[in-house]
């Protein structure tokens, strides 16, 4: 290696030895935090003390609850074993043959973890829960409680 081939070398290593250093420290502060008003799930509903029924299915548990006064009703789905899709959407319909477009929408549930959705009273003592896969487009279940 000739001298100014050399010196260059130097040269660009020091430049590298500074740059590097520089730009991960760069890169790690610019990395956007997450906050807890970022988050995909909307805050945690508290389970209402008065139990009316129950449901168990095959991989969930249904609790229908309700305050004291009997006001607000309340679904809790509990998961049991992990969902096959990833994403299924709950409707509450008014009859067992409704489909979604009669249905009002309730939320999206995941793999695994329990739910707490709140329903419109019901004339009648049934409430129907309607569990759809929006990926395959089709009902899985139709839940009568």
């Amino acid at each position: 290696m000739v001298k100014s081939l050399r010196k260059r070398h130097v040269q660009i290593w020091m430049a590298l030895s500074l740059l590097i250093p520089v730009c991960l420290t760069a890169s790690w502060l610019g990395i956007r935090r997450i906050g807890d008003a970022d988050l995909w799930q909307p805050a945690p509903v508290i389970r209402l003390p008065v139990l009316l029924k129950t449901a168990g299915r095959p991989g969930y548990l249904l609790e229908l609850r309700t305050d004291s006064l009997q006001t607000v009703i309340q679904l809790q789905l509990q998961r049991t074993e992990p969902l096959a899709s990833p994403q299924v959407t709950l409707y509450q319909i008014p009859g067992a043959e409704s489909n979604i477009d009669q249905g009002k929408y309730l939320g999206i549930i995941g793999p695994r973890g329990t739910y707490r959705f709140q329903l419109e009273k019901s004339n009648h003592s049934d409430y129907y829960i309607l569990v759809y896969d929006k990926i395959h487009q089709r009902a899985l279940e139709r839940i009568k409680l």
